[in-house]
């Protein structure tokens, strides 16, 4: 039960991340802010429950924020399908991020029938560039699947990576 209410935390505080990427204001008062041009993707490998060995790819879009207020960030990605993931992480640097109550990995996947999330782990910040600029790294842990709000599986998350162009709050 523990586990399942942290991974209903993790798509909350992710989703809040998500929504707060949608405002048009800017810190950069000059309007001169660079348009990303990199190559965004997340992808991972999942196993447990009904998955064995399946590497997921989130590609079609991709962008992460920083919200000060909360001084975490977000980085949101969706695929050609309309799945969307979402990493979550407090801070905004290069560093050793563990998976907590607030920040983690969240997939909705099948039309939002499928939610997957990693309520146990790290996150790997490699690189954390300005607005414009990438943030990328990697992520392993464990967590939960659950189709149709049925009883979660156990998963676990290996090889994972992301990549995402900064953008204003």
């Amino acid at each position: 039960m523990k586990k399942t209410m942290i991974a209903m935390l993790v798509v909350a505080f992710c989703s809040a991340i998500a929504l707060s990427s949608c405002s048009k204001d800017s810190d950069d008062d000059s309007g001169n802010v660079p348009t990303p041009t990199v190559t965004n993707e997340l992808s991972f490998v999942v196993n447990g429950g009904a998955y064995t060995n399946q590497t997921l790819t989130f590609k079609a879009t991709a962008s992460a924020v920083y919200d000060p207020a909360m001084d975490a960030t977000g980085c949101s990605f969706s695929d050609a399908s309309g799945n969307t993931a979402m990493l979550a992480f407090s801070g905004h640097a290069a560093g050793n991020y563990p998976v907590t109550d607030d920040d983690g990995l969240a997939c909705f996947l099948n039309n939002n029938t499928t939610i997957m999330g990693m309520t146990e782990g790290t996150i790997v910040v490699t690189s954390y560039g300005t607005v414009g600029n990438v943030v990328s790294g990697t992520f392993s842990g464990s967590g939960i699947v659950s189709t149709n709000f049925g009883v979660p599986d156990t998963v676990t998350f290996t090889n994972g990576k992301f990549r995402a162009a900064r953008v204003a709050k």
